[in-house]
């Protein structure tokens, strides 16, 4: 299997669907006992060990329907090799996608998040000895942070917190009692704060733009046009471009 993959619109024509067997909660991986230690899901205990095999069977039931619908639409599909995670420790091969990241004719091969997770590129070795692999040690890697106004009273507050951030955690016990967005304005029109409310003038600059339009439907007696699902939209959108001698692009 011959990687060749530039962007995300053009015909699908070979891909690998995954397959539930043996999946497991890995109970001796660090990283995933930290992250089970630190979870606020207090209804039902932390997985751990063998996924129960009703699940991993309605799992790989859905998984071979959506390889059935993939070969139907002539795309030819690839399955990881079998692997006994329950026996060495290992999650998944379910989500190739989460293993492995394409870019043009190169495999990059990350670190997973679970070490356990590493183990799982052995699944794939047809492709990777096909192509050109790129291999990511685990102590490099990337964070991306965000900058976000604070929210509530007080004017304007600019806090950077990690894109993966949640109120809870960024903004601790103050974030229980963050106004809703109409207390916010409220507030702002009691103090005068016009940050976030057009000026009159714009907006009956906006309505002077409009109204004729609405005016000239409503004249016509235009309504929506009707079309079909999946289709590239109504016809009067085509002649849009076709009336100048161009063409929207095919919708497939």
């Amino acid at each position: 299997m011959k990687i060749h993959s530039y962007n995300e619109w053009d015909q699908l024509r070979e891909t690998y669907v995954g397959i539930a067997d043996h999946a497991n909660w890995p109970s001796n991986d660090p990283v995933f006992a930290n992250e089970s230690e630190k979870t606020l899901w207090k209804e039902t205990p932390v997985p751990s060990g063998a996924v129960p095999q009703w699940i991993i069977d309605e799992a790989n039931e859905d998984l071979d329907s959506l390889a059935a619908i993939l070969v139907e639409q002539g795309v030819k599909v690839n399955r990881p090799n079998d692997m006994n995670f329950q026996m060495m420790g290992g999650m998944y091969n379910y989500c190739p996608r989460d293993r492995l990241l394409i870019a043009g004719d190169r495999i990059l091969d990350p670190p997973m998040m679970y070490p356990c997770r590493d183990m799982e590129i052995l699944c794939y070795k047809e492709m990777l000895a096909d192509n050109a692999v790129v291999n990511m040690p685990r102590n490099e890697g990337m964070t991306l942070d965000v900058t976000i106004k604070e929210p509530g009273p007080g004017g304007m507050r600019l806090v950077d917190v990690p894109l993966d951030m949640s109120f809870a955690e960024a903004l601790g016990a103050e974030s229980a009692d963050v106004p809703d967005a109409y207390e916010r304005l409220i507030m702002d029109v009691i103090r005068g704060n016009q940050t976030l409310f057009m000026r009159g003038d714009e907006v009956e600059a906006a309505w002077a733009w409009t109204d004729p339009l609405i005016s000239g439907w409503e004249t016509r007696g235009d309504r929506p046009a009707p079309y079909d699902i999946g289709s590239s939209g109504p016809d009067d959108a085509m002649m849009l471009l076709h009336r100048d001698g161009r063409r929207w692009r095919e919708v497939r």
